[in-house]
């Protein structure tokens, strides 16, 4: 890919500057997703399979087959594969993959490849304005066994009741 593009901006014609820069910023953007980075973070889209078009849903079926219920468990997919060997992924996403039958060999392939070293579980009303029940976590990959620590908040439904809990709450581990 590299070798055609640096063909392509060699060539000469009427929009020879233009093809040069933009397939300069093309490669710019190419080595950024290229990259793999000690920690990746994110918040990425809650989005059920029934609600995707046909073509993501053929798509994340094809690429992220055990994830494909949900965006959010193809972007923590996603987020192994950037992050190195022996870094981390933390991401607050739906925490509906942790309970849904049909995410048990997303959450086994998961645990195959490292440990959960921390979450926390939000309740449906976790932040204001936001109705999905949520969980934050912090994915060791390339590190079995770590011993994590864990809260729950599920009885605390409401974002100023959390926050307390969370500040004032000791940590359970398992």
């Amino acid at each position: 890919m590299a070798r055609l593009l640096a063909s392509l901006a060699k060539e000469l014609s009427l929009f020879e500057g233009s093809a040069e820069q933009k397939l300069a910023r093309l490669r710019a953007e190419l080595a950024l997703l290229a990259a793999r980075y000690d920690v990746v973070v994110a918040n990425p889209p809650y989005m059920g399979g029934s609600n995707m078009n046909r073509w993501v849903a053929g798509w994340v079926k094809k690429a992220y087959p055990s994830a494909k219920r949900d965006i959010c468990t193809c972007f923590i997919k996603r987020g192994g594969a950037y992050v190195k060997e022996r870094g981390y992924v933390s991401m607050i996403t739906a925490s509906s993959w942790m309970f849904i039958s049909s995410f048990e060999q997303f959450r086994k392939e998961l645990l195959a490849s490292g440990s959960i070293c921390s979450m926390i579980q939000q309740s449906t009303h976790g932040y204001a304005g936001v109705t999905v029940p949520t969980t934050m976590f912090v994915f060791a990959d390339s590190q079995p066994g770590i011993v994590g620590s864990y809260i729950r908040l599920e009885d605390f439904d409401r974002p100023q009741w959390q926050e307390e809990k969370t500040s004032k709450s000791p940590t359970i581990s398992r």
